[in-house]
């Protein structure tokens, strides 16, 4: 994740269990994508936030959505819960 990604955690006091699967959602879709630039990286790190403070903390769930975010299969809204959300 990229170190502003980090610091918006931080200011929204994620704990260490949810960073962990923001941060393997972040790995997994930036596999998919094949996100080597640090644009790209930090589109998808800001999806990953967008959603987790929504409520989805799943990262197969959250890797998924930003995908479809980033390849236009998919606008959802980043700031609503997802299915797979889990209660704060």
């Amino acid at each position: 994740m990229t170190k502003q990604a980090r610091a918006e955690l931080r200011a929204g006091a994620i704990g260490p269990e949810d960073l962990a699967a923001m941060t393997a959602a972040y790995e997994k879709a930036c596999e998919q994508l094949g996100a080597l630039d640090e644009v790209t990286k930090l589109r998808i790190a800001h999806g990953i936030v967008a959603y987790a403070r929504g409520g989805t903390l799943d990262p197969e769930i959250l890797a998924s959505l930003v995908v479809r975010m980033m390849t236009g299969e998919d606008e959802p809204n980043p700031g609503a819960p997802q299915s797979g959300a889990r209660p704060r």
